[in-house]
């Protein structure tokens, strides 16, 4: 694992990976190369026949029906749990990164939950996915760590040359 000024860190450290979007999100753990731990977590929060979220729909109409407040009380549960099991993990584990992927709507349920969120916004150890994971569920965000443990070698077509005689291709 190397940090952002590529400096390479130990082999068995630590990253804590979490993709989270409306009703579902999922969580790895992985050491040096390997996933010591994952879970997954889902809730009823998106409107069927609409397909969008709960959250999402009270900016334009109401909360008052059953329906919605079971889909809001369900919200607070899901970012309880999530936080929940954050916190066991953190104790358990000593995590030198936190992926993040969550998009902006959902970012203050997970930190004004009553559970608390046990990393700050500001956390040095926290940064964002920088892929697009379609669904988070366990076999998306398995996909995704592989791509970013994968190098990309970006240059200038007028530079291919070198990259080629990098790469000991010809």
């Amino acid at each position: 694992m190397i940090d952002e000024s590529l400096i390479l860190l130990e082999d068995h450290a630590h990253a804590l990976y979490l993709s989270i979007e409306s009703g579902s999100a999922a969580l790895c753990i992985v050491q040096g190369e390997h996933i010591v731990y994952h879970t997954t977590f889902s809730a009823y929060m998106t409107r069927k026949k609409q397909g969008f979220s709960q959250i999402k729909y009270l900016n334009k109409k109401g909360k008052s029906r059953a329906g919605s407040r079971v889909r809001l009380a369900s919200t607070i549960d899901f970012f309880e749990s999530i936080n929940e099991s954050l916190t066991d993990l953190l104790e358990i584990y000593e995590i030198d990164r936190i992926a993040l992927d969550c998009t902006t709507t959902l970012i203050p349920y997970l930190y004004q939950s009553k559970v608390p969120c046990p990393f700050a916004k500001k956390d040095p150890r926290l940064y964002k996915i920088p892929l697009h994971i379609s669904q988070s569920n366990y076999t998306h965000l398995e996909g995704a760590i592989r791509q970013l443990k994968d190098p990309v070698l970006l240059y200038e077509e007028n530079q291919a040359h070198w990259a080629e005689l990098l790469l000991g291709s010809s």
